[in-house]
């Protein structure tokens, strides 16, 4: 009897390691810390107010600060006006427990309130909680028409310092800058502080017409403004 062929069995290989899948990164970035704000005058009169923060020195992404009227921040990148999109990685200052980040603020009105957030976005698109606060800026209200005296006649120049809602800032420190009319560059002429009431003031003389400025440099919740010009025509005797 003739026996069939024998039929080949396949041979299956041993199974081995399923390959792992990559899990996407859904991890929200840790967010800035140290949030604060400054104002800086340059010797022309300019005012230039600027944010700085600090991020993790571990972040690998981008700090985005967006800012908006009033006393609400921003809690999302779609709220609010850009100000500053940072790449993380600058170096840190010797002893700093981030890195630290500034941002230059756009220009603000005096009397009004703003509310500024900083988030972290890192490399995979995830949005750290935002890192708010509130910024006051005070208004300074002095004499809107020209003063006129005599030669080295005394006179008093006056402001008034308010907040957001008129309340007058009492006691507070600020420094009255002089120039004379036509020139580029203030000089310090006094530093005084406010009365109760947020009046601060000058007894001067001037012996050309000269301007005159109140500066306000600003604190821990509120930024700094310097008032427009007053100016001080010599009158002919």
């Amino acid at each position: 009897m003739t026996l069939p062929p024998a039929t080949a069995v396949p041979v299956v290989p041993a199974a081995g390691p399923v390959p792992s899948v990559p899990q996407a990164d859904t991890t929200a970035p840790a967010p800035a810390f140290a949030l604060s704000v400054a104002t800086n005058f340059d010797s022309a009169g300019k005012v230039t107010t600027k944010a700085r923060w600090s991020v993790p020195f571990a972040a690998d992404g981008t700090s985005f600060a967006r800012i908006m009227r009033g006393s609400i921040a921003p809690a999302s990148l779609a709220q609010g006006l850009p100000i500053a999109s940072v790449a993380s990685g600058a170096r840190p200052l010797s002893g700093a427990p981030g890195i630290l980040t500034t941002a230059t603020l756009p220009a603000l009105a005096s009397g009004t309130t703003y509310a500024l957030s900083v988030f972290q976005v890192d490399a995979a698109g995830n949005v750290s909680a935002p890192t708010s606060r509130l910024l006051v800026v005070p208004r300074v209200a002095g004499p809107t028409r020209p003063l006129s005296a005599h030669r080295l006649q005394p006179l008093t120049v006056r402001w008034r310092l308010t907040g957001r809602t008129g309340a007058p800032l009492g006691l507070a420190r600020v420094a009255i800058l002089v120039r004379a009319k036509g020139a580029t560059r203030w000089r310090m002429y006094r530093r005084v502080i406010t009365s109760a009431v947020g009046i601060a003031g000058v007894r001067t003389t001037v012996s050309a017409d000269t301007e005159f400025v109140l500066r306000y440099n600003g604190d821990a919740t509120r930024t700094g403004v310097q008032s427009p010009p007053v100016v001080v025509k010599l009158r002919a005797r």
